[in-house]
């Protein structure tokens, strides 16, 4: 217990983000040209994302009025009546009497500690001021939810920014509290870190008033992009990403590391392998993935110009219509084969209103899963399909049998894609041979797309954050890092869209979502051979994700989940060598 409540106070928690919303905009967008290509007239209302949707009305949910409830009745069970709204559980409460709650807890802690009372009084009074602790970070959380349903809105902005500042006053004042009984004489009181790794206890010893600065001008860095223009940002992006990389460096140096891609690939997403694995990957992803990207771009495009307009209909309504419009109840049928504990735990979300379905113009566009003292989704405008809903409930039942504890971000990210492919795996007892057929090719598609552009991007980071000084650096100077990289993996892309989207991507999520995408990179890689699995053996491969979802801990680590789970090493040959197996049969 005590190792899971340091560290969820060390300021590592960020929100995770879902694939559909970082940096896949540009494929839906060329495959809503596509499917203009095949039909003769309008026939489809569907809705691909980052398009503009004529005739569509969207409805705006304003910051405090009540989330959207998926109407498809048949999805889930029936609601309790006296299940708390999404409304309610996003009501932001935080309030001075709940900093001097803590603070009092704080002195309490502070005075046992130097009068060397027992450990066992100590801890009860330390499990008190977690607790309330816990408490504020759930409220300050709400509060960041609130801002992406409204990211224009100036006390939703003040709101999420008065939160991140007030979370690293209190990580500091914890950690003082820690390193006091840490640092003491009393002996006793070091069965409370006896469990604690080396990085664990770095991350309790490091912090400082600096640093959590740092951290809070890097918060200021994002919201001042996000409130520009298009042309304003593009303008000034290369500058505040300079800014960005020399705070983050800083940082990563205080917890001593290089630079922030050393200390947050292994502190902050607890990555379980090193640079020659990485490097090792990367010859993989341009050995084998990018092959079958170069594939499948075409077949998909040819899988299209297949389909009668019936058939071309229920594709795009799979893919781009929001899951409240669909005609046909893909989740309940998709949760009915899974185990009971699965099944009941894709539904709690539902039946819990743990989640917030928002349309407003000035809403994030993309979907995350987040913690408020339970696991809530958030789905942004154009980010409600039912892939995307899939990928969210990977995390929350993920949450859910986690509880509060952190673990490797790589695991996180298999468990949402996972889920996105063996729920693919299940369609295909439910789509004729030609639609599954282009499904299937779109979604490889979008995956190993995914797969490059997250590699080439993590490749980036790599780099910049290892150059000695990057003060003066221009977005012209990161377009040009970035195209040298791109170039090294040779990609035969039709419509280039991987060389575009790079320098789209590390100008939007660079800020965002530091040092994040090897995750989904090597997560989908693992993703696809569950697919591969689902293909063969629909049951075993339903049983390899329930054991990605309820046989891990905080020790297991992604390699070892992978391992336990039966799915190949994406750091070996053979997780590759078949995926020319899984693509549709032409025969």
């Amino acid at each position: 217990m005590k190792l899971k409540k340091g560290l969820r106070l060390l300021g590592i928690w960020v929100l995770v983000f879902s694939l559909t919303a970082c940096g896949s905009g540009e494929d839906l967008a060329q495959v809503s040209k596509q499917k203009e290509q095949i039909e003769s007239e309008e026939t489809s209302t569907a809705s691909p994302k980052n398009t503009e949707v004529p005739d569509k009305e969207k409805e705006t949910v304003e910051k405090e009025s009540s989330a959207t409830e998926v109407s498809q009745e048949d999805t889930v069970a029936e609601k309790q009546e006296d299940t708390q709204t999404a409304e309610t559980k996003l009501k932001y409460d935080l309030t001075k009497e709940d900093i001097a709650k803590f603070d009092a807890q704080q002195e309490i802690c502070l005075n046992m500690i130097q009068e060397a009372r027992s450990y066992e009084e100590v801890d009860a009074e330390i499990e008190k001021i977690y607790d309330i602790a816990l408490e504020i970070q759930d409220k300050t959380t709400i509060a960041e939810i609130l801002y992406y349903c409204h990211m224009n809105d100036a006390k939703a902005t003040k709101d999420y920014l008065d939160g991140t500042e007030l979370i690293s006053e209190l990580i500091l004042e914890y950690n003082d509290l820690l390193l006091e009984m840490y640092n003491g004489d009393n002996e006793e009181y070091q069965k409370f870190f006896e469990d604690w790794s080396e990085i664990e206890l770095k991350l309790l010893t490091c912090p400082s008033e600096e640093s959590m600065d740092l951290e809070l001008r890097n918060a200021e860095i994002l919201t001042e992009l996000y409130s520009m223009d298009e042309t304003e940002a593009e303008e000034k992006v290369g500058e505040l990403y300079s800014e960005f990389i020399m705070n983050s460096n800083l940082i990563g140096a205080e917890y001593g590391y290089t630079n922030y891609y050393d200390y947050a690939s292994e502190a902050v997403y607890m990555r379980d392998y090193g640079k020659e694995e990485r490097e090792q990957f990367r010859e993989y992803v341009k050995q084998y993935i990018v092959p079958v990207y170069n594939v499948v771009a075409l077949q998909y495009e040819q899988s299209l110009y297949d389909l009668s307009l019936g058939e071309a209909d229920c594709l795009m309504e799979i893919l781009f219509t929001d899951t409240e419009e669909l005609s046909t109840d893909y989740l309940s049928d998709y949760f009915a084969t899974l185990s009971p504990d699965m099944e009941e735990g894709m539904e709690h979300m539902f039946e819990n209103n743990n989640y917030i379905m928002t349309d407003a113009e000035d809403a994030y566009v993309g979907a995350f899963t987040a913690n408020i003292g339970e696991p809530f989704c958030f789905f942004g405008p154009e980010s409600q399909t039912v892939f995307v809903i899939i990928h969210e409930l990977g995390h929350y039942y993920a949450d859910l049998c986690m509880e509060e504890e952190l673990m490797s971000y790589d695991l996180a990210e298999t468990q949402s894609q996972g889920n996105e492919m063996l729920f693919l795996g299940h369609l295909k007892s439910k789509l004729s041979d030609e639609v599954y057929k282009a499904l299937v090719y779109y979604q490889l598609y979008n995956f190993t797309n995914v797969i490059i552009q997250s590699t080439i991007f993590d490749e980036f980071e790599e780099f910049v954050y290892g150059l000695e000084d990057v003060s003066g650096y221009t977005t012209e100077d990161y377009d040009r890092i970035m195209y040298d990289i791109v170039l090294s993996y040779a990609i035969d892309d039709p419509y280039d869209i991987i060389p575009e989207g790079m320098l789209w991507l590390w100008k939007n999520v660079g800020i965002e979502s530091p040092v994040y995408y090897l995750s989904y990179a090597v997560s989908a890689t693992a993703a696809m051979n569950l697919y591969g699995q689902s293909v063969a053996d629909y049951d075993a491969a339903v049983e390899a994700y329930r054991k990605l979802q309820e046989e891990v801990t905080y020790e297991t680590g992604f390699k070892k989940a992978l391992e336990h789970a039966g799915i190949p090493s994406v750091f070996e040959a053979q997780s590759y060598r078949s995926l020319f197996d899984v693509l549709p049969n032409e025969s």
